[in-house]
């Protein structure tokens, strides 16, 4: 009856559909509960607990959501989850959950971290590898052109900085930042 008087209150103010629209989203959240089973919503009209979705036939209990299978004589009764242990239970179960949603927030975020890292380091792998390729192949360039002279010492540059890359090549695989099976680390004697 009260919804019906306001929402005639609402058409002689002139008040728009937009209001009316969130007035009845209001209502029905202050006054209804989703189905446990389809989300819909349910309004309690009798005074049992006992409910049933008038849409997918869902029997459920209207304080808990749970299935009203589980409040039988052998599960604690009809009236169990107005007690106050039950209330604690329930309460109990909602920080254990809780505290594994922060676990699984933490293992994403170390997740996110690692992969933030790795991605870098398997950039600075690949920045290691390319530079010894270009200057070997710069090396050997200079040496096979047959059509052109390279002067000796641009050789003997070219020769040196290749021997550099090696060499800290090498000494990032020493240190752990590039994988020591890459192909194109030298074997030891």
């Amino acid at each position: 009856m009260y919804f019906y008087v306001y929402a005639q209150y609402l058409k002689v103010v002139g008040v728009s559909e937009a209001y009316e629209d969130a007035a009845n989203c209001l209502w029905l959240l202050t006054n209804s509960k989703p189905c446990a089973n389809c989300k819909s919503p349910i309004q309690k009209n009798e005074g049992c607990n006992h409910m049933q979705c008038a849409k997918c036939k869902y029997d459920f209990c209207w304080i808990c959501l749970e299935e009203w299978k589980k409040h039988s004589s052998s599960t604690g009764g009809y009236y169990r989850c107005t007690r106050y242990e039950v209330i604690q239970h329930v309460e109990e179960q909602s920080k254990e959950m809780t505290v594994e949603a922060e676990k699984k927030h933490k293992r994403f975020q170390e997740l996110d971290r690692f992969m933030h890292y790795y991605t870098r380091y398997k950039n600075h792998e690949h920045s290691y590898q390319t530079d010894l390729e270009m200057v070997t192949e710069d090396l050997a360039q200079k040496v096979n052109r047959p059509y052109l002279r390279t002067p000796r010492h641009k050789i003997i540059r070219a020769a040196c900085l290749v021997q550099q890359k090696r060499q800290e090549f090498l000494a990032s695989v020493a240190r752990g930042v590039a994988p020591a099976d890459s192909p194109d680390a030298p074997r030891r004697r």
